[in-house]
């Protein structure tokens, strides 16, 4: 957490799309290789595998295994592109000034 403000608050890093995209794209790999993992182990890393967690928690909420993960992963895609608003109506606010 604190590596991420530093990166924005001192070196100026500003997230874009591309970079919305690879994250996508990391967190599909991620899947890819932890799901297989969960069903040999029995585990839930991630929540994406076929065990529920010990203490009710909001996954019992997107439904059965599989099912929940053709929820799970659109709610991260959307979560990632919520937290790039700002960024977005920044750099907006920002082409609109230099005009």
């Amino acid at each position: 957490m604190m590596t991420s403000v530093y990166d924005i608050a001192v070196n100026g890093f500003r997230p874009a799309w591309r970079d919305y995209r690879v994250a996508c794209i990391a967190a599909a790999a991620y899947v890819a290789v932890v799901l297989p993992v969960n069903l040999a182990l029995g585990a839930n890393y991630g929540f994406v595998g076929q065990s529920k967690p010990l203490n009710p928690s909001i996954v019992d909420l997107l439904g059965p295994w599989p099912e929940r993960l053709l929820i799970i992963v659109p709610l991260a895609a959307l979560a990632m592109a919520v937290a790039m608003l700002p960024w977005v109506v920044l750099q907006k606010r920002s082409a609109q000034t230099h005009v």
